[in-house]
């Protein structure tokens, strides 16, 4: 905010719940939306909120009336619950339908998020996406890898790719893109504790 970015943060569940919504808020984020903001919608709600199809077009019209550069986060409700729309197709992965579900649940999640940065690369190439998830729910096991969670910083015009095979935190996600920003973090006031892996 200080920089004159305009900050908004987008859920698929109500934009005060207490784990997300009032944290983005508190962070120091402008704009706060949830599922009862989402007026259009062409899917059916699921158990947590709207699906990740609807909330995304919600984020593409909103940011035609926000004042660039921007910084916005969204949280997905699709994930959290495994049903797709009921329009959609079921894939056959597996006979455990539990964990076939899930599947379904990820490869429509997946598919929406595909055609949603498409869209923003297209309207804003100089976008820098992160993504992660802010958990792993112990759906097949409870050994650490089903803790570990996906986290890209993709950028089609800004980074290079380039894999790390590690383990980082949640806590670099920050420093790195103020980093690659060309902001230098580590004179900031003690906001961070993790490292730029770049």
């Amino acid at each position: 905010n200080q920089n004159d970015y305009t900050s908004a943060f987008f859920q698929g569940t109500s934009e005060e719940t207490s784990g997300t919504g009032s944290l983005a808020q508190s962070l120091g984020f402008k704009y706060s939306y949830g599922k009862s903001d989402i007026k259009e919608r062409l899917y059916e709600n699921n158990s947590w909120g709207v699906q990740d199809t609807d909330l995304y077009n919600f984020v593409n019209l909103k940011l035609s009336s926000i004042k660039e550069p921007f910084v916005i986060g969204i949280n997905g409700a699709t994930t959290h619950d495994d049903k797709i729309p009921s329009s959609m197709k079921k894939i056959h992965y597996l006979k455990n339908e539990k964990i076939n579900n899930l599947l379904n649940t990820f490869h429509y999640s997946d598919f929406a998020m595909y055609e949603f940065i498409k869209e923003i690369e297209n309207k804003y190439p100089n976008t820098i996406f992160v993504i992660f998830a802010d958990h792993c729910g112990s759906y097949i096991d409870d050994s650490l890898e089903n803790y570990m969670i996906p986290f890209a910083i993709y950028s089609k015009k800004l980074i290079k790719k380039k894999y790390y095979d590690t383990v980082i935190s949640q806590r670099d996600i920050a420093p790195t893109v103020l980093d690659r920003l060309n902001y230098k973090y580590k004179n900031m006031p003690k906001s961070f504790s993790g490292k730029s892996l770049l």
